[in-house]
């Protein structure tokens, strides 16, 4: 299977995605997920969609799919795979290993950390969940609410 703008060590991350995607809509009728747009931004992957009339829990399963998916790209080399984290080349941002880096680091690598926010009355915005990611089992895990 071929993905335009998708180098070969992300390829495996975006088959995942699609068949969690695949899998979130399984038994939905007519559950289509459409896949509008993949490509490289910032040094790593962005999965644009379409989701139709899907039940909230089927989307919010696509949207984590994706999330994962992008979030794993930020620290998986874009050419073989392996573990990396972002450099700076020619003004390019990169997610590259030890084998394939070139550049400079971009910065030390924090943890990769998902905040979903809320909108309310008033135009106040309210921190719903702060999740870390876990590249060894790919999965978000819950963080303590900030102070």
């Amino acid at each position: 299977v071929g993905y335009q703008n998708v180098e070969d060590g992300w390829r495996s991350i975006v088959e995942r995605a699609m068949t969690r995607d695949a899998l979130a809509v399984w038994n939905l009728p007519g559950g289509i997920v459409k896949i509008t747009e993949i490509k490289e931004k910032w040094g790593g992957l962005r999965v644009h969609w379409e989701g139709g009339d899907m039940p909230d829990d089927a989307a919010a399963r696509v949207r984590e799919a994706i999330e994962l998916a992008e979030f794993r790209s930020y620290c998986t080399c874009r050419q073989c795979g392996s573990e990396g984290k972002t450099y700076e080349h020619d003004g390019w941002i990169l997610t590259l290993c030890s084998v394939h880096e070139r550049g400079r680091a971009v910065h030390d690598q924090e943890e990769p950390l998902l905040t979903r926010y809320r909108f309310e009355a008033g135009g106040t915005i309210k921190t719903v969940c702060r999740l870390r990611y876990d590249r060894d089992r790919d999965i978000f895990v819950p963080l303590p609410p900030l102070p």
